[in-house]
């Protein structure tokens, strides 16, 4: 919350793999996700550690201005695409 509260950020990713403890997670989930990650940092145009983050804290003002369409898991992809142009910080988090 200390980006949002200091006024910084529009977005704030949390990033469990930031953090020094690391969990293991299933290799093919792992893979998965640092694919969807690399390829939506191409087609958008950012430069994420984990798009896929369950973790995110966003403006309810900016949130309510944007358009979405998806409600499962495509929620993901399309939420990075239409914040970008938009100040996005990642920290670190565990859980």
């Amino acid at each position: 919350l200390k980006p949002v509260i200091d006024g910084h950020p529009d977005v704030v990713f949390g990033q469990d793999l930031l953090v020094e403890l690391l969990i293991v997670f299933c290799f093919l989930h792992t893979i998965g996700n640092k694919l969807l990650t690399f390829l939506s940092n191409i087609f958008i145009k950012l430069n994420l550690s984990d798009m896929e983050t369950c973790c995110k804290l966003f403006n309810a003002k900016m949130m309510q201005s944007i358009n979405l369409q998806e409600r499962r898991f495509e929620f993901e992809p399309e939420f990075t695409a239409k914040i970008k142009g938009t100040t996005i910080y990642e920290v670190g988090i565990s859980y």
